[in-house]
Order: structure tokens, then sequence, then C-alpha cells
């Protein structure tokens, strides 16, 4: 894979990236019962969100505090397309930082939440981390992994100098 290639790649991965935190990334389940969605951009920005009390019908609003962590996983994900545009050396080791911001931001949110849920709610309600959460990580991961791939014209440079 050239160098051009691997930063359309990056640019391309990393700006997805940015779109699926418009998806959903956790829902919050009591039982089969379905309590909670929340986006990505709503766990960067905060969400006020209302809930209807089932039968008896009254609505009670309330508001979600932003995660430090998405917060970060998202200022990551910007760093590393921004980086994209760079030269050089800078734009490699930027965008390696910002993919792999991205992907531990994101992997300790994981943990963070469900140890959250389990000590407040004793087992109550379990946290499912939604699809677009899980590419988003595995995206950045790619990103990182495909910009320390090593280039097939530098592999048989490297091999044609210790043969020499």
């Amino acid at each position: 894979m050239t160098p051009e290639q691997k930063t359309v790649l990056s640019r391309g991965l990393l700006g997805l990236i940015l779109i699926l935190f418009l998806m959903p990334f956790m829902t919050l389940y009591r039982g089969e019962s379905k309590i909670l969605s929340r986006r990505g951009i709503q766990m960067v920005s905060g969400a006020t969100i209302s809930t209807t009390v089932p039968i008896s019908g009254p609505t009670t609003e309330g508001r979600i505090k932003p995660q430090p962590l998405v917060a970060a996983a998202f200022l990551a994900a910007v760093l590393g397309l921004s980086m994209t545009f760079a030269q050089g050396k800078v734009r490699k080791l930027g965008t390696a930082a910002g993919a792999g911001g991205v992907a531990l931001f994101l992997l300790l949110l994981d943990g963070t939440v469900r140890e959250e849920a389990l000590q407040q709610f004793n087992g109550l309600l379990q946290v499912s981390m939604e699809m677009p959460f899980w590419f988003a990580a595995i995206g950045a991961t790619v990103v990182v992994t495909t910009i320390f791939y090593p280039d097939k014209e530098l592999v048989k440079t490297a091999s044609r100098s210790e043969g020499e």
C-alpha cells in the first residue's frame, strides 16, 4: 500500500468515525426492556431527556452529563483527521496519535460505563455498546495499523541492503 493510499484510507476512516458519533453508541436495558439509548454526540455534549412513566403518564425531564472519555475520543478523531492534511512524519505520527486516542478512549469508556452501571444499579441495568461504537473503535485501530504497516518498497529496499 502506497503512502498516498494510506492517507486516503486514514482520511476516509477518520471521517467515517466522526459520522458514527451521530449514531447510537450505548443502550441501557432492564431485562428485555430498553430504557435509554444515547448517540455518541449526545455523550460528547450531554443531553436533555424526558421520560414518561407507563400507565400514570407523568413526564419528567433530566439532564445527562457529558462523558469526558467520549469527548476526548471525538477530539482525537478531529485531531487525527486534521493531521492527515499535514506533511511528512508529522502526518504519520499525528494521524496515528489521533486514531490511537480514539481507540483507547472508547475502550476505556466501555469498561467505565459497565463498571458504573454495575455499582450504581447492582446489576439491575445492563449496558450494551452498540455497533457504531465498535465500528469506531475498530476503525481507529485499523488506521493505526495501516499507518505503521511497512511499505512494500521499503521492505524490498531493506532486504536488498541486507544482501549486499
